[in-house]
């Protein structure tokens, strides 16, 4: 089994933790993005799309072929996960990849940036007018291999990491054809090792691995299906629109009965608390912690010490019947329209279970 410095480290606290713990039967530890502050350098730009000369300077890191490894970009070209939908085309030139649009980068921007804050994505850097956006660095989730690591990433969440963290670079360019965008996504992998010997650390550094062209179809496939409303695996076309009182909806290309059980499915499968339901009269009533993303792990593991922290808030997912589908709006739980920015929030958490695949 390979030991990471988190696991090394996680080890040791453990032990001086077990005598404060072992009174409480359950911890809290769900939070899958990886918020470690570190000062990071602007990404590179890749070798194929014209920026201004400060940015053409960089280089791209390694990519797995040129460490003798295309299998898993060979996998990922056998799955065929990632078919076209309409005004979307995945294009690739060996193992570049990218995505054209038939929009404006205007509309492409922004909904990639829905698209990130839906999966819980951090934004590092945002231009526009560049058509830019980096992401901040997220830990990547390794299914355990075995009964100590899974006990100890059931109960704590955090210790049985990878030792991995992936960023992202998208970037925008209009296309040949007047109105079209394309797409580009990069990838960088590092990987967190011990300073030192095993019998005297000196901490840990991050350091630079190849990075996955299959991660980057990946995620150009899953900004197809989020941007497009093509459904995954037992999901529903759906997207994200704001009325013109800047309430935020999803729509469905689904009947109501439908979506109401899709909806139902959803909160189970996000663990979000379900207080009652009315098929007839199409809602969930909601209990939903906005909780801090940017909390440490020690607040989060002595989380008896804020009463306040996690407190759930009441909430009425409404299914309504459209002409071309269907439509879900959170309301407070009398029917009436609660704040934008907080049904957006439980909205873009929902959207990709909604779609199946986000």
């Amino acid at each position: 089994m390979k030991i990471t410095p988190l696991r090394f480290v996680g080890g040791a606290l453990l032990a001086a933790l077990l005598p404060a713990l072992s009174g409480c039967s359950w911890l809290l530890g769900e939070d899958n993005e990886y918020q470690r502050a570190y000062s990071v350098k602007a990404l590179e730009v890749p070798p194929d799309l014209e920026l201004p000369p400060k940015d053409t300077t960089m280089e791209l890191p390694p990519t797995a072929s040129q460490q003798g490894d295309t299998s898993r970009v060979a996998a990922a070209a056998r799955g065929g996960v990632l078919p076209d939908a309409s005004g979307f085309r995945l294009r690739s030139s060996g193992e570049r990849s990218w995505l054209e649009v038939e929009t404006e980068p205007d509309a492409v921007w922004e909904g990639v940036r829905r698209f990130l804050r839906a999966n819980s994505i951090p934004v590092e850097r945002g231009d526009a007018k560049l058509g830019l956006v980096e992401t901040g660095w997220v830990e990547v989730k390794v299914e355990p291999d075995n009964a100590v690591d899974r006990f100890f990433d059931t109960v704590l969440g955090w210790f049985s990491g990878s030792g991995l963290r992936e960023r992202y670079r998208i970037q925008l360019v209009r296309g040949e054809v007047p109105g079209t965008t394309l797409v580009q996504v990069t990838h960088y992998l590092q990987e967190e090792v011990l300073l030192g010997s095993a019998d005297s650390t000196e901490g840990t550094t991050w350091v630079t691995r190849p990075s996955d062209p299959a991660r980057e179809t990946e995620m150009l496939g899953r900004i197809m299906r989020y941007l497009s409303g093509v459904r995954g695996p037992g999901g529903v076309g759906a997207r994200l629109v704001v009325d013109d009182q800047g309430q935020p909806r999803i729509e469905l290309e689904t009947g109501r009965d439908v979506a109401w059980t899709r909806l139902g499915e959803a909160l189970e499968e996000l663990g979000i608390d379900v207080e009652g339901k009315d098929a007839g009269a199409g809602y969930y009533d909601i209990a939903y912690a906005f909780e801090d993303a940017a909390e440490g792990f020690l607040h989060k593991l002595f989380f008896w010490l804020d009463e306040r922290a996690g407190e759930a808030v009441p909430f009425r997912l409404q299914v309504e019947e459209r002409s071309e589908g269907a439509a879900v709006r959170l309301l407070d739980r009398s029917g009436a329209s609660v704040a934008a920015a907080q049904a957006r929030h439980v909205l873009e958490r929902l959207l990709p279970a909604l779609e199946g695949g986000g």
